[in-house]
């Protein structure tokens, strides 16, 4: 590489202010007064602080400013900017904030000592068009180790677009020079990592501890609550309204169980995947950090009239539905998946916590017209297989916790069934026993599933339910309820909701988040923890006491 000529793309996101594109109007401010200010660089875990870089760019900088560009991965917006000088110590993982903070916005005073992989010199920021980015090519390949791309179709070769550069999710700068209309073409394609769809051989490290759940985004027309093609601070999207929930607690995984979509459409899947691929974006993290099931909304039963009102009967989905989630699960994995759809995927958390997920799909049972309505079932021996193939028939166990993910759930998730509601279906998996039996025999710590829209967490032994379980542990089960569907089909609780799950500690702590005030804002409304014979409280509900 050629750093004589080098620029610098370096990634942000807006998680530490509530107004996306305030992090640059308060470095503006501050630039404003004195012609300057300093910016921090966070590096990801995975990264490195390429010190041989950073000292040629400081050399560079003797004989004046070198222009450099900020990409909001958020908003998706490219700024650019003039860089001073560089702070970082060599030997050391992170630098204290230069001229005592005087040169940096308030937010950054939030962290007591403030202290960063690096500190930018910056000059005024200004926003530049998208197609700024086309008059560059890459220096290098970006330092990502899920995405694969051979040298001769990266460096040298011209930017496509802002997608092209967040296709690399865990990097947080890019090193670019200036190019002419005489380039040798675009670059890409780029490869994800193949990662098979149980894969106990392939351990994927988080940069959190904590799990976000979703469940039942429920894209379509007339039943997803959030807005799906034009975004904005009065319209939010779904991933935006998570992540302005989520704040600082980025999580470091994402399972999603299941009902991405309404009817099973390409189109709703489109919309899903923008989605996940917002949140994915925003959080930092690639493909395989998600777990991704299907839903009997997705290729199981639909309404026979599903963009009207009810009409008392319901159709197996088409043979589209199923082509159009397998399209889209194969498309996001870069991975060609078995007909059960099961996947697995294994996790070294930040912190040291090791995890399992398992994902089986319950919609199979859903090919009787007329006979069932949105009951689930894993398919014989799918469960044992998938189990055996991560090596949960083995001992010792390979990591700390096993987590099972389904769409139907395996415990009454409300207080009563209505006889009226037979039509709609219960949602109880027909071998909800089997499953628990199963979960009993392969040490499973927890059970998470969507599908009623209502959260839900529950425990039982399986030693006490049945005499055939050679266990004396029980098992957690967690329902996320419904993230995005609109009203009318809300469970009892009448809120939007999800998990997230943290690990960091011995206790497996659960934070859920519903949309307690406004529709479209989620916000922390339960804390409870595990305990060896179920779930505790850890607080009243926030904001309440317990006389409330």
């Amino acid at each position: 590489m050629n750093t004589q000529r080098s620029l610098l793309i370096l990634r942000f996101r807006d998680l530490v202010v509530a107004t996306p594109g305030h992090t640059v109007d308060e470095h503006n401010k501050i630039s404003a007064q004195g012609g300057y200010t300093w910016w921090g660089w966070w590096k990801k875990q995975s990264e490195e602080i390429p010190v041989a870089l950073w000292s040629t760019l400081r050399a560079r900088l003797q004989t004046g400013p070198i222009r450099i560009f900020l990409l909001d991965s958020g908003q998706r917006k490219l700024y650019e900017t003039d860089l001073h000088d560089i702070h970082f110590e060599p030997g050391r993982d992170l630098a204290n904030v230069p001229e005592d903070g005087h040169k940096t916005p308030d937010y950054y005073q939030k962290i007591a000592k403030p202290a960063f992989a690096s500190w930018f010199k910056l000059g005024p920021i200004t926003e530049t068009n998208e197609g700024t980015i086309r008059e560059y090519c890459y220096s290098e390949i970006p330092h990502d180790p899920f995405v694969i791309v051979a040298r001769d179709r990266i460096v040298d070769k011209r930017i496509s677009n802002i997608a092209q550069l967040l296709n690399f999710g865990n990097v947080t700068y890019w090193v670019i020079h200036s190019t002419s209309d005489a380039s040798t073409g675009e670059a890409g394609p780029f490869y994800s990592q193949i990662i098979p769809d149980i894969a106990p051989n392939e351990v994927i490290s988080a940069l959190s501890p904590r799990v976000l759940h979703i469940s039942d985004l429920h894209f379509g027309v007339d039943h997803h609550a959030f807005e799906m093609v034009h975004p904005n601070d009065h319209n939010v999207s779904l991933a935006s309204a998570i992540v302005s929930a989520l704040g600082e607690d980025r999580p470091g995984l994402v399972v999603v169980s299941g009902d991405l979509t309404w009817s099973g459409r390409a189109e709703e899947f489109e919309a899903a995947q923008r989605c996940l691929d917002s949140l994915r974006s925003s959080f930092g993290l690639t493909s395989h950090h998600f777990v991704i099931i299907p839903g009997n909304h997705d290729i199981g039963w639909v309404r026979k009239d599903d963009a009207g009102s009810w009409n008392g009967e319901y159709s197996l989905a088409s043979q589209d539905a199923k082509a159009n989630y397998r399209a889209f699960i194969e498309n996001w994995y870069k991975v060609k998946f078995s007909d059960d759809l099961t996947i697995g995927r294994r996790f070294f958390l930040y912190g040291g916590q090791t995890l399992d997920i398992l994902g089986l799909n319950t919609t199979s049972l859903q090919q009787f017209e007329g006979r069932f309505a949105g009951l689930g079932q894993v398919p014989s021996l799918v469960f044992k297989r998938a189990a055996e193939r991560f090596g949960w028939d083995k001992e010792p166990r390979a990591t700390q916790q096993r987590w099972l993910t389904v769409h139907h759930h395996v415990l009454p998730v409300v207080a009563q069934e209505e006889a009226a509601n037979a039509p709609f279906g219960f949602g109880m998996s027909l071998d909800a026993g089997s499953q628990l039996l199963s979960c009993g025999r392969y040490g499973v710590d927890l059970v998470v599933h969507g599908h009623q829209h209502h959260p839900y967490a529950g425990y039982i032994n399986t030693l006490e339910m049945h005499e055939e379980s050679n266990s004396d542990r029980g098992v957690h089960v967690l329902g996320a309820g419904s993230a995005g569907v609109t009203d009318n089909h809300l469970g009892p609780v009448r809120k939007r909701s999800f998990n997230v799950v943290d690990l960091s500690g011995d206790e497996t702590r659960v934070r859920v988040y519903m949309t307690d005030r406004t529709p479209k804002e989620f916000r922390c409304v339960r804390q409870f923890k595990s305990t060896p014979t179920g779930w505790r409280l850890d607080q009243p509900k926030v904001g309440q006491t317990q006389n409330d």
